[in-house]
């Protein structure tokens, strides 16, 4: 099993934000993962979190932190951050659904900077399918407030990293 898969079945599962103050326990343990505070509510950022529950199950590296942009980490695995290698990646077929993480740029101001600023908001998913030739469709946490596939502009990716198993 991949992290695409391990994803997709939590989204079956039906994992996702629920109302009237009550938590989902897969988003309290993801979080908890992440070393959040115990009880942090699943209304908080989850995107991160819950792909490192994934990771965590299948014994593959993770970034065990809820912050999108701390996949962007070299020691996880295979690291691109040239916008221009990942387009021709994703292009070619190299980059394969899977265990491929990307680290999406989000929001205003900070949000808009470079990989290389860890300390700025961020989304991250799973590859799924490239849209030639500009979109990419993720699937992943907090996205409507659930795990769904979903596009993304090509032009808003800030890394791709594929995950590595843990030694």
């Amino acid at each position: 099993m991949n992290l695409l898969q391990m994803m997709k079945r939590l989204a079956k599962l039906q994992v996702r934000e629920r109302a009237a103050g009550r938590n989902h326990p897969a988003i309290l343990w993801a979080h908890e993962l992440c070393k959040m505070p115990e009880g942090t509510p699943d209304e908080v950022a989850w995107c991160s979190s819950i792909l490192n529950l994934c990771a965590a199950l299948l014994n593959m590296s993770r970034s065990q932190s809820a912050a999108a942009r701390s996949w962007i980490d070299v020691s996880l695995g295979t690291l691109i951050t040239d916008p221009n290698t990942i387009h021709a990646m994703l292009d070619n077929g190299q980059l394969k659904p899977g265990n491929v993480v990307l680290i999406f740029k989000r929001g205003e101001g900070a949000g808009q900077l470079g990989w290389e600023v860890k300390k700025a908001p961020g989304h991250v998913a799973l590859l799924e399918n490239f849209v030639m030739p500009d979109r990419v469709i993720v699937c992943g946490g907090n996205q409507s407030n659930m795990i769904t596939s979903t596009g993304f502009p090509i032009e808003d990716i800030l890394a791709a990293l594929v995950v590595k198993e843990v030694q």
